[in-house]
């Protein structure tokens, strides 16, 4: 996104395609799956987040992860797989992009964050008039979201 001072709407990217392996490397149990003390699994969390601040958030999921993509969906999001997701994140989030090239811009989560808020989203998308790089100015986890 130019750094021009002009308003403009990024698309979120919700990075929803890791196997989360430190989580369970058995891979029996799904992290964006496990239930929040709220009820809610913990991808819907990190996506209605996102959801709140703006009107187009595509999640990106791999293949057969079909639960999850229902939930996403659910949650008004737009579900796309990436077949190569274990290239890693940079070819997911590439991936992505490239699904929406024609944006003003992109602001990045992780599905496996449910906490960063919207409030936070929202702050970072503003910055994006003033900048082509923004990431918000805290310490991790919390800066797992960025935008350009």
């Amino acid at each position: 996104m130019a750094a021009d001072g002009v308003a403009k709407t990024p698309v979120g990217i919700l990075l929803a395609a890791g196997r989360g392996r430190r989580f369970d490397p058995s891979g029996q149990n799904d992290k964006l799956l496990a239930v929040l003390p709220s009820g809610v699994p913990v991808a819907v969390a990190a996506a209605r987040n996102l959801r709140a601040a703006l009107p187009r958030v595509i999640a990106v999921i791999r293949p057969q992860a079909v639960e999850l993509a229902a939930l996403l969906r659910d949650a008004g999001c737009e579900v796309i797989v990436c077949v190569d997701a274990d290239a890693g994140m940079g070819s997911v989030l590439a991936f992505a992009v490239n699904h929406c090239k024609g944006a003003d811009g992109w602001l990045v989560a992780l599905a496996d964050m449910p906490f960063i808020a919207p409030q936070t989203h929202t702050n970072l998308i503003a910055a994006l008039a003033q900048h082509a790089l923004v990431a918000p100015d805290i310490q991790w986890p919390a800066r797992a979201s960025s935008g350009f």
